[in-house]
């Protein structure tokens, strides 16, 4: 089964569900994809953590360490907890044709586009 999973913020080295459930999923024979937003527009309060730098190579080393496949989509900016996707989110998704669509912490796929 392929699951897409929309975030409205991903980092590789969190602890969030969104980190756990996807590689225990591929371990279970799925296919897991994660569309999350690019990083450098995250307010600062959000990245302080984790840090922005490095993120394309964070992103490769959990995709080998766990197959879990990372798509990293422009946003307009941050808004009240949430990432405005840029346009072409929605084609993008279908064009993975998904079984499964697991929008994390959005309430609807809408929220996420401009």
């Amino acid at each position: 089964m392929r699951i897409v999973q929309i975030e409205d913020i991903f980092f590789p080295e969190a602890g969030y569900q969104i980190n756990i459930v996807s590689k225990y999923w591929v371990k279970n024979g799925h296919e897991v994809i994660i569309v999350a937003p690019e990083v450098e527009k995250l307010p600062e309060r959000l990245s302080v953590f984790f840090g922005k730098e490095n993120i394309a190579e964070r992103d490769s080393q959990y995709e080998k360490m766990y197959g879990v496949k990372i798509i990293r989509w422009p946003i307009h900016a941050y808004i009240s907890g949430r990432a405005i996707y840029k346009g072409g989110l929605m084609k993008a998704v279908k064009d993975l044709k998904p079984d499964v669509l697991y929008p994390h912490g959005c309430d609807n796929i809408g929220c996420m586009l401009s």
